[in-house]
């Protein structure tokens, strides 16, 4: 009889061994720091900053979404609305540009400037070939259309800004992405990040197009 029960007892132990190995665990993962704090506001703040840039919703196929929060961006900087309609009108007649017709639209390429740029029916997590002639719009010449120098300034330093800041958060996200996966950390008004997304570029698409738009 104890013999039975200590068999018993014994493959037990084994069985939940065998579960633990198998489990995957957030200290486990290749980036992860001891004494660095991983919290779902820090996170969410990441995630905040990012989808205030306009760019990585077109980068990720969201080129509608990424007009619309162009136009909340614009606006936050005091555009007014028939400039607005303006600008969004020239990147939707644009969006069949081969990158050599940029004189068509009475533009002229930027020289020696940072670039603030959408991507025109692309998907970051699903291409097998890219050509940046096709897919990448400039649209520093078009903001320069029709603002004030000042304003066109203003503007581009503002959304340049978001973009590097993005980038940075991005950044954050890839290093960090297997332990908020792992640890199941809530993010606020999306929950958690399944299981299923292989890395952070599938989750970001999936986020973004959940996400609102603003703050």
């Amino acid at each position: 009889m104890q013999y039975r029960k200590l068999v018993i007892f014994l493959s037990l132990l084994l069985f939940s061994i065998s579960i633990f190995a198998q489990d995957k665990h957030p200290f486990d993962c290749e980036n992860f720091r001891i004494g660095q704090t991983y919290t779902g506001q820090q996170l969410t703040i990441r995630l905040r900053t990012i989808k205030k840039d306009f760019e990585i919703y077109s980068v990720y196929g969201y080129f509608d979404k990424s007009l619309e929060v162009l136009n909340s961006q614009l606006e936050s900087y005091g555009v007014a609305q028939k400039e607005r309609e303006q600008i969004i009108k020239q990147i939707r007649k644009m969006t069949g540009w081969s990158g050599k017709k940029l004189q068509e639209y009475g533009l002229k390429e930027p020289q020696n400037s940072e670039l603030i740029s959408i991507f025109n029916h692309f998907d970051f997590t699903n291409f097998t070939q890219v050509d940046p002639l096709t897919v990448k719009i400039s649209l520093n010449r078009v903001i320069e259309k029709y603002l004030s120098k000042e304003k066109a300034k203003e503007v581009i330093e503002g959304l340049l800004e978001k973009n590097f800041n993005c980038k940075c958060a991005v950044s954050y996200l890839e290093d960090n992405f297997c332990f908020y996966q792992r640890a199941g950390t809530l993010i606020e008004g999306y929950g958690s990040i399944d299981k299923s997304f292989k890395d952070y570029r599938a989750f970001l698409k999936d986020y973004l197009g959940k996400c609102s738009i603003g703050n």
